[in-house]
This record gives C-alpha cells, sequence and structure tokens, in this order.
C-alpha cells in the first residue's frame, strides 16, 4: 500500500512538472532564455527536476544537492564573467581564475574545480598570465620530492616517502615537528624558518629637541605636529583625554597610568581633535606597545610614540604649548630565521645560535656580534651578559658600571657576568659591619622564596629611598633592598643578619644596631660606658696628683713615673671613651650622634692613643720582673729607662696613625673598624703581662720554699712574701682581665661575621673597657687601704695555698730587706735571696727601694 501511494504522488509529481523531468541521458531544456541543471534528486541514475541556474556557478556548492546535482549545476551554469587586472574574479562561492584570453586586458573566469595539480593549468593551453593566475588563484597541490623541493613558504610533506605534496608553512617552525614523516620534518624545519614582519622607527622632537622614543604597533607610518597638549582634566588628574577635552589639532601628552589599553588613551585623544599623542611611562625605560588587539585590530589612525617618564615630566613642565613633531618611518619588511628546541637537529649557523626570549620553544637565530649573547655565546670585548632570558640576554657595554652591577637591577647571572668582565666589584667600606663575599656564596643561597632576606620586612617608605645605609658604599636604601630582592639570599645568612641589623638606618623594622630595639637599650650603650669612663677619668687624675704633688719623692720613682705616663694616656682614651656615641655622623641614626666624618675619626685616633696605657702596663710589668727576680737596684734601672717608655709610646702613637683610614662607626663610639689586626697588639701586651708576672709570682714562690726552714728557727722575722707578690700580681693583672679581653672577644666576633645583635654582651664588653683607668686607681691605692673586700678575697685565696705555706700567711712583716742566708748545714743549705723591696709605709702606695 506505501509503495502504491509513493507510486501515485510521484506520478502527480510528474505531470505537474512534465518536462521538468531529467537525467543524464534527458538535460533540462532553457526556461525563458534562462538555462536550467538537472538537481539527479533520485540519484544518477535515475534522474531528478530541473532548476534554474543560480546567479553564480559558485553558488551550487551551498544548494544541498546531492553530488551529481553539483556537479551539473556548476557545468551548466558556469557562465563566463569578464575579468581583469581592475576586476577580478569572484571568488565568494568558489575558486575561479582569469584566463587573460585578452592578453593583459583581461579575460573570462573559469571554475578551477578538477584543477589539481600545477601542471593541471599548464595542459590548459593559457596564455601565460592566464597560467599564473590559474596556478595562483587555485587550492593546486605541487608535486614535490627530495630532488624537486617545493616552491618558496612550502615544504614537502613526503607522503609517499621521497616524494609528497608542497604544503604551506604554518605559523611557527616548531609547528614542523608535529608531522609524522621525518623527511617532511626535515623539510618543513629548514623551509618553514624565515619569520618575516613589518618594521618601523620613530622620531619625535618638541621646538627641535630630540627625545629618545618608539612607536607603537599598530600606529600608521605617518607624520603630524601641533602644539603639546597637557591632557588632564580641569581637575589635575592624569588621564587620557576625555571626549570633552579640546585638543584640535595639538599632540596630547598622556602618562601611562591605569589599566586602560593604549589604543583607547589614543582614540580618547583623536576625538578630543588631538592629531598625534605621546605616552610618557610610569618609570624611566620605554618600550614598544602595542594599539593592536582583538577588540582593535586595525590599530590607530593618529601617530603615537612611547617616552621615558622622566622625559614627560620635563615636557609636562617647561614644554607645554610648544610644537612637537611626530614621525612613524616604514623601514621595510625584516625577516628573521626561526629555530626551536623540538627541532635540535635544525640548528643555526655556526656564527649564531637560538634566542628564544623567554619563549617556551621556539625563538630565532641572533649573533653575539649583534648584541645577543648566551652562556655559551659570551658577549665580544669589553660587554657582558645581562642574561635578562634567564640563561640568554642581551650584551652591554661595561661603561656606566664601576662598582654598581649587584646595584643595577640585573638578575644575578647578569650581575656576575658584569662583575667579572668588567672588573667591577661591591665596594664595602672598612668596617668590621659590611658585608663579606656578597659576590661569592652569599648570593642565590635561599633555596625558596621563604627562607628568602628581607632587608626591609615592613616595607620600605618612599621618604627614606635615599639615604645611605652604609652596608655599601654610596648605595641608598632603595637599591640595599632592591639588591636583596633580587638576589635571594638565604635568612640564615651572615649578610643578611647584618643587613637587618642596619636597616633601622631606612626606618625598617628589625633588631636595631648592636640588638637595641629600644630607646631605653640605645640609652645604655650611650650612658653606661660614658659613667665608667667618669670614673676612669677621676681615677687616673688621682694617680696623676698623688705622684706628681702629694708624694714628691714617688715622682723621682721610676715605678712612679710609669704610672703617671700611664695615667696620662688613659685621660685621653677615657676622654674619647666618655663622649661615647656624640662624635658619630649624625647620619649614622645611632641614639646621640651628631658629629661628622672629621669628629669620628678624632675620637677613633684618641681612643688608639689611649691604648698606650695598656702598652706601659707591659713596661710596669718588666719593672717588677727586673727589681724582684733580677734585683736590680733603682739606679740600674734608670738606665733602661727610655725603653720602657720608649717602646709602648712609639708603637701606641704609630697604630693611632695607621689605624687614620680606618676609623669608623663601631657602634658605641668610633674607633678602627679593620678587621683583626687593631686588636692583635693589646692582646700580645695581655699575653707579655701574664707571662711576665706570672714568672714574678713563680720566683718569689721557690725563694720562700728554699729559705723555709730558716724562717722556722724563729730567730728571723717571718715573712709572707708569696702572698704579698700573689696578691699585688692578682690585682694587677685583674685590671686587664676585667677590661679588655670581653671588648677584645667581641671585636673578633664582629670581624668574623657574628654578635651582630647581641645585646647584653655588647653592652657589657662596652662598659667595662673604659675601666682601665679605674682599675689602675684601684690597684694603685689598694696596699695603703684596710680595704675588706679585698682582705676578703685575699683570704679566700690564701686558703687554697699550700699547707706549707700556713705560716707565711700569719705574717705581718712590712717589709721584706734584701737577705743573704748562707749555711753549710743540711738543715740550711747555702741559698741566697735576691728581691726587690716592696714597702708598705704611712704615705701609701708601693715603693721599690733601693738594693744596695
Amino acid at each position: 500500500m506505501f509503495y502504491l501511494s509513493l507510486l501515485v504522488l510521484y506520478s502527480v509529481t510528474a505531470l505537474a512538472v512534465g518536462e521538468g523531468n531529467c537525467s543524464i541521458n534527458n538535460s533540462c531544456p532553457d526556461a525563458s532564455g534562462r538555462p536550467q541543471f538537472c538537481n539527479f534528486d533520485f540519484g544518477e541514475e535515475e534522474g531528478g527536476f530541473c532548476e534554474p541556474c543560480v546567479d553564480h556557478p559558485g553558488a551550487c556548492s551551498s544548494l544541498g544537492l546531492q553530488d551529481a546535482g553539483t556537479q551539473n549545476c556548476a557545468d551548466v551554469c558556469a557562465i563566463p564573467k569578464d575579468c581583469s587586472d581592475s576586476d577580478p574574479c569572484n571568488t565568494e562561492y568558489g575558486e575561479y581564475f582569469c584566463n587573460y584570453d585578452y592578453g593583459d586586458e583581461g579575460g573570462f573566469c573559469e571554475y578551477c574545480g578538477g584543477l589539481q595539480f600545477i601542471d593541471d593549468c599548464n595542459d590548459l593551453g593559457l596564455p601565460d598570465r592566464g597560467a599564473e593566475s590559474c596556478i595562483s588563484s587555485c587550492d593546486l597541490r605541487v608535486l614535490c620530492s627530495v630532488s624537486e623541493p617545493c616552491p618558496e613558504g612550502t615544504y614537502c610533506d613526503h607522503a609517499f616517502g621521497d616524494t609528497g605534496y608542497c604544503e604551506g608553512c604554518g605559523d611557527h617552525v616548531h609547528e614542523c615537528s608535529n608531522l609524522d614523516q621525518p623527511l617532511a620534518v626535515d623539510d618543513c624545519a629548514r623551509s618553514c624558518n624565515l619569520d618575516c614582519f613589518d618594521t618601523f622607527s620613530s622620531e619625535f622632537t618638541v621646538s627641535g629637541t630630540y627625545f629618545l622614543s618608539e612607536g607603537f604597533d599598530g600606529s600608521p607610518p605617518i607624520s603630524a605636529s601641533g602644539p603639546l597638549v597637557d591632557c588632564r582634566d580641569n581637575g589635575g588628574e592624569r588621564k587620557a583625554c576625555a571626549p570633552h577635552f579640546n585638543a584640535t589639532g595639538g599632540v596630547c601628552l598622556i602618562e601611562n597610568v591605569g589599566k586602560e589599553y593604549f589604543w583607547k588613551k589614543l582614540l580618547s585623544c583623536e576625538q578630543s581633535g588631538g592629531v598625534a599623542a605621546i605616552i610618557y611611562n610610569y618609570e624611566n625605560e620605554i618600550f614598544r606597545g602595542t594599539l593592536i588587539t582583538d577588540s582593535n585590530p586595525d590599530g590607530s589612525n593618529i601617530p603615537a610614540v612611547m617616552i621615558s617618564l622622566e622625559d614627560g615630566m620635563e615636557l609636562l613642565e617647561n614644554s607645554i604649548g610648544e610644537t612637537a613633531s611626530i614621525s612613524i618611518i616604514d623601514d621595510g619588511v625584516q625577516c628573521y630565521t626561526e629555530c626551536s628546541k623540538s627541532l635540535p637537529s635544525i640548528p643555526c649557523s655556526d656564527s649564531s645560535f637560538c634566542f628564544y626570549y623567554n619563549r617556551e620553544d621556539h625563538g630565532w637565530c641572533e649573533k653575539p656580534d649583534d648584541g645577543f649573547c648566551s652562556t655559551s655565546h659570551p658577549c665580544p670585548a669589553s660587554s657582558f651578559c645581562n642574561f635578562d632570558y634567564g640563561d640568554q640576554g642581551f650584551c652591554e657595554p661595561c661603561e656606566g658600571y664601576d662598582d654598581v652591577c649587584y646595584f643595577s637591577g640585573l638578575p644575578l647571572p647578569g650581575a656576575r657576568d658584569c662583575a667579572e668582565i668588567c672588573e667591577s666589584s661591591v665596594i664595602t667600606p672598612q668596617c668590621k659591619f659590611c658585608p663579606k663575599d656578597l659576590s661569592l656564596e652569599s648570593l642565590g643561597t635561599a633555596k625558596d622564596s621563604d627562607s628568602a632576606c628581607e632587608f626591609c620586612p615592613s616595607g620600605l617608605k618612599e621618604e627614606f629611598y635615599d639615604r645611605q645605609v652604609g652596608l655599601f658604599e654610596g648605595i641608598n636604601c632603595f637599591l640595599v633592598d632592591e639588591f636583596f630582592r633580587n638576589y635571594q639570599i638565604a635568612e640564615s645568612d651572615e649578610n643578611c643578619q647584618l643587613a637587618q641589623v642596619m636597616n633601622y638606618k631606612c626606618e625598617c623594622d628589625g633588631p636595631g644596631y648592636a640588638g637595641a630595639n629600644t630607646k631605653a637599650k640605645r640609652a645604655a650603650l650611650a650612658w653606661l660606658p660614658r659613667i665608667m669612663a667618669i670614673m676612669s677619668l677621676v681615677g687616673s687624675a688621682y694617680i696623676i696628683l698623688d705622684v706628681m704633688y702629694l708624694n714628691k719623692r714617688r715622682r723621682k720613682k721610676l715605678f712612679g713615673q710609669l704610672m703617671v705616663t700611664l695615667s696620662t694616656f688613659d685621660l685621653f682614651g677615657s676622654t674619647a671613651y666618655a663622649l661615647t656615641t656624640i662624635p658619630l655622623p649624625k647620619e649614622d641614626f645611632i641614639y646621640g650622634s651628631h658629629g661628622n666624618e672629621a669628629t669620628c675619626k678624632a675620637q677613633g685616633f684618641f681612643i688608639q692613643v689611649g691604648t698606650i696605657s695598656a702598652y706601659l702596663n707591659v713596661s710596669l710589668s718588666v719593672y717588677y720582673f727586673c727589681t724582684i727576680n733580677l734585683a736590680w737596684t733603682e739606679s740600674k734601672m734608670m738606665k733602661v729607662r727610655p725603653w720602657l717608655f720608649a717602646c709602648p709610646i712609639i708603637i701606641g702613637f704609630a697604630l693611632a696613625f695607621a689605624g687614620i683610614p680606618f676609623y669608623g662607626n663601631a657602634i658605641l663610639w668610633c674607633n678602627n673598624s679593620a678587621d683583626y689586626w687593631p686588636d692583635i697588639p693589646v692582646a700580645i701586651a695581655i699575653f707579655l703581662v701574664t707571662v711576665i708576672m706570672s714568672n714574678v709570682c713563680w720566683h718569689v714562690h721557690k725563694q720562700e720554699k728554699a729559705s723555709k726552714r730558716w724562717r722556722q728557727r724563729g730567730d728571723a722575722p717571718q715573712n709572707s712574701l708569696t702572698t704579698k707578690v700573689f696578691w699585688q700580681s692578682f690585682w694587677y693583672l685583674m685590671a686587664f682581665y676585667m677590661t679588655w679581653p670581653p671588648y677584645l672577644a667581641l671585636q673578633y666576633l664582629w670581624a668574623s661575621g657574628r654578635a651582630y645583635s647581641m645585646y647584653g654582651f655588647i653592652l657589657y664588653a662596652g662598659t667595662v673597657v673604659p675601666l682601665q683607668g679605674f682599675w689602675n686607681f684601684f690597684v694603685y691605692v689598694r696596699p695603703r687601704t684596710n680595704f675588706s673586700a679585698a682582705k676578703f678575697v685575699s683570704s679566700l685565696m690564701a686558703s687554697s695555698l699550700p699547707t706549707r705555706f700556713s705560716s707565711l700567711r700569719k705574717s705581718n712583716a712590712t717589709t721584706l730587706h734584701t737577705s743573704n742566708v748562707k749555711s753549710g748545714s743540711s738543715e740550711n743549705p747555702g741559698t741566697a735571696i735576691n728581691t726587690g723591696v716592696i714597702v708598705s709605709n704611712n704615705n701609701g702606695g708601693d715603693d721599690f727601694g733601693d738594693n744596695k
């Protein structure tokens, strides 16, 4: 029943159409002078219905016909259309070419259907121009082989091994690595490695003055000039010219602020009547921006350039209204050879290398002579590689990078190459608070961002950018902060710890200098040493007064002269110590600092002069040794007196003058900031005094042991010489040990890069070192006073002496006379005791009598 219905329907339709039926053997007639084609709706064998031809044969493919119908439509409806150079063929509905049958005047459009290869065009018998049009207009496949390469801009796909078809190149050469055939990959890489694009340059002047500029991509290659217009609204806000702003005939000066596209800024200028635009950047660097985006593919209608912030501010302040001229110059097409990491078998030439510009895969072949460089391609002489792109970068001349390689914003590899090639280094002042070995292990030691050192954890405020930190010579807070940001120094590194100690100068959060993170702690660092120094001043002044005026007999003795000289030099040192932070340069921002470089050096010089008192203590110990161990008389001691004074004084002044280049901020005061050597002479002095005085004590101990039996008979006064000499030597040495070792230990720690923030130890060392004069005074007056504390300590110490000296501790004798005890008996073997005389008299003090 269904088939019967279909047959009836077909019959009715056929009767309705009448002569409209068609097939392979029954073509369609013209209708009203218009050709018709067969749609072959019932298949190629059954035929179909006739339909009138469309306006253009290319539309046949858009009618949804069967393949046979589409082909019949194209064959029947291919009405020739005139064409020429000025009136090309319409390709809206397919590919057509002009046959140029009339020569250069033109010809008829012909359909490309059925043409596959270039030879097909050549076989049509077309004129030369017609064949060229056929080849260029029709999407033809070109046969190629190993021996017959493809035309320029195409490559052989080698679909059949050694042969194949020519295919068009992709956007970038690295796309060749996606091909299946190795021969195709190789041919593609070699044939499709040219990247060509239009290049432009720019010129910008204001009233004839040239300014460095960079044109924008998408800016038309034209020139324009007009008065320079401050492109800000009446409120003074730096915005791109608003449409209501009148810039008619002018050149808009626009600041690069906000997130607005460049082309929108230029559009506002153009809508305001501007003929050109200058955009000044937010920093003193310029780059080639673009005006072409997905939403603005055509770029701009007016020329535009970018200039630096510095030049923009100068124009804004001084040149508004003056004539500005802009030219965008078309420099033609420039081609570069592309390369790819995925195609290592297709390298650049021997004199060039693949430069990737931070791209993941493809780049261009560049040469070091053209200013490009890498780890394996160094720059020419007198220039270094900035390594701006990881292991690649641009060559820069050494000129202008003297001693600032590490403070120029260069990546770490670039800074190192700059320092090595340009023989530049980080200049640090000669001080114990200056970074060590910054160009070596310290840089890049942070393993991750969490462990990287932050110079200013709270953020550096702009108002403190230009303050000098003192860590590096001539480098301000801003550059030091950038230094630690760029070079990822580990928090545990000593240079990080030092930087954070010194960041107080930049008003940054941190431990503060010497660990003094509060005002009270900083005040204590200044005032406690000052009080101790004043105590030493008083003590030294008393010794000088006592010897010179209160006891004139003592003034003639060598001992008294040594004490006066020693105390005089201590006055110099104590006075300098008492000033503490006052002479420090005020730009160091230390509590109480009011000085400058000159006052700082003066304080350091007199502190160094004050150490002569430590060297004179060596002379004093030599005096004890000679008078007690060697039993020299006063007259004999006077013969060596010049040496006892000259040696320590000459050495002390020599060191004081040698230290002038090194005197600088030592936190507590100004002192010699060089490492190690300024402290070695004092350490040697302590060592010598210790050895000499220990020898004196040991000598006296042996002499007393030898005379023990003689004293036990009871017919001679019993003296405890060992105890007396021991305690005098003990307090004498304590004056040294309580003054110098802590400070020397602190200097050693600072020189070795430690103890920068050990506030307690720094305060202790700084408090005791000015006390030398006070301890000298204590030792000087101790024998003449009934000093209970001294007696208490003496009793404790004496109780620890061997029992064989118990009888000696009971002696109250005040004078030890020179004795010559001779005996031939076994109880008193021949032993001679020759010592100097230590006298405690009513006038007080220690006098050494003559041994005649």
